[in-house]
């Protein structure tokens, strides 16, 4: 039964006399919903704190049965509680560095948007908070961070029960395509063979390299043939990083963490390796195939580790990464930053297998799952760059116009582009009038305008129809063809009857 009374101690002095003490304010007692007994300071009017205890002693019974909110007292809690509970439930779940960088936005948006409860944080004050990074010059993928890391949290909240709905889920993401800070670029396959070759022999010439005196520069210094077996060893070591990210695509964490375990050899010279869930970006199992030269190349290794136990990593992958395949760079030849300002640094190997696997025609959903990716828009959009080479390649084979300096009414094509209908002009190209009606002067008569010309048209009409061409005329009908130069030719045989 709710009550109101002051806190009672002894003291005893110093002379030994014991001295009962009470308390200035009341105390209200009620019943928790637990069948246990509650305590709670009151004011220093009994009849407002036995009202006090009856009302709690009321929300008690209504709480253990379900009929009030409980996310009411999370709300009113300071917020530097549940972050802290919130920060306990990942331990575990993710790497340190995760967690680490999660704690660090979190806490930077907390404190820079000034919120001290749960019942506090809106949108408006998120929305503006991120609006101040861009001000400061942080880019688009900064404050999409700094937003997931919100919302995450936000969302673990709800989850919990500490509020009903999540405040800030119509904080929309920035558009991080629009403002790229760091657009990486792609090796060619010489670039990438220049780089493993340059790894390779670089520690080695490093340390024969004198660095003062009169033979500055020479590589002449004496080395001991341990420490000559170490420095050839680790630059096998980076040749074959180097090698195993460009064929593989992992990222550098992945890699670090891979080992000999996750590699499974096959008797076909085939190999496989798993990307455990711990390790993945995806937090789920995956599988890589491992191409035949690089498999054999990982088996030599291993002979060389002396046959290293499953549970030891097959890499020392080093921390500082960056720094070294920036001189190695340096001393393949090979720009850092490319003309076009792309970077070219650990990752951009992830790109360039990418690169590769579009520059061969895999079929998007295949170069996908090699990737690793959750959708195809972000393998062919952000992984996939169109080399110089395939460029090229595409504009050569656009119709060749006439110079304005030099005149001329013909419709040109490159040799190995050029509509099969055509003769030989001038220049060493093939031409057709403007109008594609009928052949340039300089063409011969071809095998169009001789006596097995209606036979030629024939097959060439009836190859382009199908089931139900009959009710459109055979000029409409052939422009649904794919293929300029089939067009043309069959334009022309159209209009020769």
């Amino acid at each position: 039964m709710a009550s109101a009374r002051k806190k009672t101690w002894t003291k005893t002095l110093p002379t030994g006399k014991k001295v009962r003490y009470r308390s200035t304010k009341y105390y209200a007692f009620y019943r928790d919903g637990a069948g246990g007994q509650g305590r709670k300071a009151g004011y220093t009017d009994k009849k407002a704190t036995l009202e006090l205890a009856r009302r709690l002693e009321v929300e008690a019974a209504r709480k253990a049965e379900g009929l009030i909110d409980v996310s009411r007292e999370h709300r009113k809690k300071p917020i530097g509680e549940h972050i802290e509970q919130y920060r306990l439930s990942l331990q575990g779940r993710v790497s340190a560095k995760h967690l680490a960088e999660t704690m660090r936005r979190l806490g930077g948006i907390i404190d820079g948007c000034g919120f001290r409860t749960l019942q506090e944080v809106n949108t408006d004050g998120v929305s503006g908070y991120l609006h101040r990074l861009r001000v400061d010059g942080c880019g688009p993928r900064t404050c999409n961070t700094y937003r997931a890391s919100l919302q995450a949290f936000m969302r673990w909240c709800v989850e919990t029960r500490r509020i009903e709905r999540n405040p800030v889920g119509c904080v929309k993401p920035q558009q991080e395509a629009d403002d790229i800070r760091r657009e990486r670029g792609t090796f060619t396959p010489d670039q990438v063979v220049a780089l493993i070759n340059a790894s390779k022999r670089r520690p080695l010439e490093e340390a024969m390299t004198i660095r003062r005196g009169k033979r500055k520069g020479q590589q002449c210094a004496k080395l001991s043939e341990p420490e000559r077996e170490r420095l050839e060893r680790l630059g096998l070591e980076r040749a074959l990083i180097y090698k195993t990210l460009a064929l593989t695509g992992l990222r550098r964490g992945e890699l670090s963490r891979l080992r000999w375990g996750d590699l499974v050899f096959f008797s076909n010279k085939q190999a496989m390796a798993t990307v455990r869930r711990e390790s993945a970006k995806a937090r789920k199992a995956q599988q890589v195939t491992l191409r035949a030269d690089l498999a054999e190349d990982l088996r030599e290794w291993r002979t060389l580790n002396g046959e290293p136990g499953n549970a030891q990593r097959v890499f020392r992958v080093p921390g500082e990464l960056v720094k070294i395949l920036k001189r190695d760079l340096k001393a393949a030849g090979i720009p850092y930053k490319d003309e076009l300002g792309r970077f070219r640094d650990v990752h951009s190997l992830r790109h360039t297998f990418g690169t590769w696997l579009g520059e061969t025609d895999v079929p998007a959903r295949v170069a996908q799952e090699a990737m690793r990716h959750g959708s195809i828009e972000l393998t062919a959009n952000r992984y996939m760059h169109p080399s110089q080479g395939l460029t090229r390649k595409a504009v050569e084979s656009l119709p060749m116009l006439p110079s304005p300096h030099t005149g001329g009414h013909a419709l040109q094509y490159a040799p190995e582009h050029a509509p099969q209908y055509a003769g030989t002009g001038s220049g060493g190209c093939q031409s057709v009038s403007a109008d594609c009606t009928e052949p340039a002067e300089d063409a011969p008569v071809n095998s169009l305008q001789n006596k097995d010309f209606g036979r030629e048209k024939a097959a060439y009409v009836a190859a382009c129809q199908k089931a139900g061409d009959g009710i459109r005329t055979h000029d409409v009908q052939l422009g649904k063809r794919p293929g300029t130069a089939f067009r043309l030719a069959a334009k022309l045989m159209l209009s020769a009857v």
